[in-house]
């Protein structure tokens, strides 16, 4: 068993620094950095405050929070005002 587990994760027991990481922030087309984990959490604040599931009509808004609160690095409060304004 512990074969198979050593072939469906090969990295295991490697150093950090030896393992390719994927990282979640992202870079667009224009050369700006999106920052995957902070779209997430902006989708899912806005789930519970709007008490729906976000569809693909709703991504383009989820996106331009995110983007808006960028440049106050994702505080709490900021995100919340984009989201209600």
């Amino acid at each position: 068993m512990s074969i198979r587990f050593q072939q469906a994760f090969p990295d295991l027991g490697m150093r950090r620094s030896s393992v390719q990481k994927s990282g979640s922030v992202q870079t667009t087309s224009s050369g700006h950095t999106l920052n995957r984990s902070a779209e997430a959490f902006v989708e899912q604040l806005a789930t519970f405050a709007l008490r729906r599931v976000m569809t693909i009509d709703d991504a383009a808004q989820i996106k331009a929070i995110t983007k808006a609160s960028e440049h106050d690095n994702y505080r709490l409060k900021p995100v919340l005002e984009h989201l209600v304004m």
